[in-house]
Formats: structure tokens, sequence, C-alpha cells
């Protein structure tokens, strides 16, 4: 027997719009008002499911209107709070690690540090040089503690183009290049 696909409202924006539970959205069909010069009318407009976009980290979003601001929503986490409940302040876990898949089944609430937990367990904690927001790579690393046993740390950090405190923890080796064999 094929699966029914069950919707429901996306939670803080009830009437508008809903997400079912394998993570697709729709638009709600309503009656909207509108002025014009000449007259005040309502129009329907048809409700309609929305297309979804992958983010740079492999999220699956849509954009959502609330009056005539848009806000960004992750689809991942519009289907657990309609289907498992509150995610305020918590993380939603994809069980097979495809940031694709939404089906409820796939989803579960955890804390952040269980989150961090399955990460490494499944080789995805990325740190050091390879994380997206590291500016140093391993080269860097290497002549960065060199320098910064030798200069003071203001020098050093302007020439690597990197913040003071990095510097430092080069010097007191507590980077995590000089955790890891770089």
């Amino acid at each position: 027997m094929p699966h029914l696909e069950e919707w429901r409202d996306v939670v803080g924006y009830e009437g508008r719009y809903e997400v079912s539970d394998v993570g697709k959205v729709r638009s709600v069909g309503r009656h909207i008002s509108s002025r014009n010069v000449h007259s005040d009318y309502k129009a329907w407009r048809k409700g309609k499911e929305l297309s979804l976009q992958v983010d740079k980290f492999g999220y699956m979003t849509v954009c959502l209107y609330n009056g005539t601001k848009g806000v960004l929503k992750k689809a991942h986490r519009l289907v657990a709070e309609a289907f498992l409940g509150s995610v305020e302040n918590l993380c939603v876990h994809h069980k097979d690690n495809n940031k694709k898949n939404n089906n409820r089944i796939n989803l579960e609430i955890v804390e952040a540090h269980v989150n961090s937990a399955y990460a490494k367990e499944d080789g995805r904690y990325i740190t050091g040089g390879e994380h997206y927001a590291s500016n140093l790579d391993k080269w860097d690393c290497l002549f960065l503690d060199l320098f910064s046993k030798q200069y003071e740390l203001k020098k050093v950090a302007k020439i690597f183009g990197t913040s003071i405190s990095t510097v430092s923890l080069f010097r007191n080796n507590k980077h995590w290049s000089q955790q890891e064999n770089v």
C-alpha cells in the first residue's frame, strides 16, 4: 500500500504554508485583500508546491513570506517542528546523513553535543584547515608557529591576516594544528 503524504501547518505560518512528512512545502490557497485606486477587492490565490533550493551546506531550504518579508527556512527543521515537536535551541539530525532526505522517519531532534558526536562517529566532523571557516592552511600554520614565538603578536597577525588571539594560541601551543599532526 503506497504511503499517503501527510500535510501539517508550518509552525509560525499557520494558514499560509504547510509541510509534508516527506519534506515538501506548499502554500495554502487563500483570499488576499488588495486595494487599488478604484476599489478594494479580494482575490483568490491558489496554493502551490514550493521549490526547494540547496544552500551552501547542502540543506534543502525554502523562502517563506509573512506579509512582504521573506525568510529562508531549512526544510528539515520545518518537518521536525511540524511532526516531531519543538526544535528551539536543538539540532535536527538526519539519521542516514543525507541532508536532502527530509522524511520525518529520517529525522530526530537532538541536543548539539549529541549531533556533534554523530558527526564525529560518521567522520563528518571537520576541524582545522579543512573547516570552511579556517583561513589558514597547513603551510601557514607551520610558518605562523615559527613566527609567533619570535615576533610581536600584532605584527604576526597582520602578516598572516589572522587575529591576535589565533597567534597567541600558536605561541602557547594550543592551536588546532599543534594538536593534530599537520
